[in-house]
């Protein structure tokens, strides 16, 4: 072999090392680079129970359609979840709205599950462009008794969610589809949707669902028939607005004193031509422990109803817990074919 060829073939041969050195820098071959996973929950299983409020930060608006109007979120409002006595509640616009339990119980299990956690930053500075520098910046919250952990999302993939602990400035990134749902939820997410809500009285039950309507009463006591009324849904939250308990409880059955709360002001404006309050039902759910909720139903369209609600519970349910669930005054909108599963018609 003459010179000429052992000089070319060193050459090719320190060529092929030079571009394989390049090659070991680059982040991709070089393993000490990687994003590397930890496998952890968001939070411990045995701190479940020492979640206080969850948070979710309303930033986008909701437009009303075909002239219904529709609770509007602005950059100010705020979906409160809270909790009393190991009771959650839904608190937004100044309103008290019952949550549904269980969806709140999926939700924080879905929290304890051991999951796989990529750290993305340990810098404060970072914190601001990811939206996580403050409890308000971000899209959604847990507060805890000694912590407080914020969540957004990526926006990059329908998966993938931001998360930092209020306690250190690392940020870490999870793929988590069934979190997102939960993060991307509104009021109709969390809300108990049954007509009559029993989960807010849960230690004790209906006895009897009474109607009256015209002058006329129905009582309803059989197990079957209360059940399939219990069955029954109501449509989106679309309005919301405060009505209150104590006036409510002294006029709930007086035409001439209903006309001048809130929510009969509000619909009455809305559409002159349809709500009329002669047309008046009323719905009762009478629990085994003296606890009451009552309905007050109108018609709102040829295809819809409007309901407002009150609750009042029993004297021997735990005061903090007897003043919220009497705070729950709200408006929600049934079908006329809901109404008739009620009313018998």
């Amino acid at each position: 072999m003459d010179l000429k060829n052992i000089q070319k073939k060193l050459f090719n041969l320190s060529l092929v090392l030079f571009v394989l050195l390049i090659i070991s820098f680059l982040p991709f071959f070089n393993s000490s680079n990687k994003v590397k996973s930890v496998d952890s929950a968001i939070i411990n299983p045995k701190n479940k129970n020492s979640v206080e409020q969850i948070i979710l930060y309303g930033k986008t608006d909701t437009k009303a359609a075909s002239g219904t109007p529709e609770i509007i979120e602005t950059e100010n409002s705020r979906l409160i979840i809270k909790k009393q006595d190991d009771f959650w509640f839904l608190s937004f616009n100044d309103n008290f709205i019952p949550v549904n339990q269980i969806q709140v119980n999926s939700f924080l299990e879905e929290l304890c599950k051991i999951q796989k956690f990529y750290k993305i930053s340990d810098s404060k500075k970072a914190l601001k462009a990811l939206s996580l520098e403050e409890s308000d910046s971000a899209d959604f919250c847990i507060q805890l008794s000694q912590n407080t952990v914020l969540f957004n999302l990526s926006g990059k993939s329908e998966n993938k969610v931001y998360i930092r602990s209020t306690v250190s400035d690392k940020v870490f990134e999870i793929q988590n589809s069934k979190l997102v749902s939960f993060l991307n939820s509104d009021v109709n997410f969390w809300a108990d949707s049954s007509i009559i809500p029993q989960s807010v009285f849960a230690n004790s039950s209906i006895q009897s669902i009474r109607i009256i309507k015209d002058g006329r009463q129905i009582v309803y006591d059989e197990k079957s028939t209360i059940k399939k009324l219990l069955s029954l849904t109501h449509g989106k939250f679309q309005y919301s607005i405060p009505l209150p308990a104590d006036e409510l409880k002294d006029d709930f059955q007086s035409t001439d004193n209903i006309n001048s709360l809130q929510n009969s002001q509000y619909f009455s404006q809305q559409f002159p031509e349809r709500f009329r309050f002669i047309e008046q039902t009323t719905i009762f759910a009478d629990f085994g422990d003296g606890s009451e909720i009552k309905i007050h139903a109108k018609p709102l369209t040829d295809e819809s109803y409007v309901l407002t609600y009150a609750f009042f519970p029993a004297n021997q349910i735990e005061k903090p817990l007897r003043e919220i669930i009497q705070e729950f005054n709200y408006s929600v909108i049934v079908s006329s074919w809901t109404m008739n599963n009620f009313t018998g018609e």
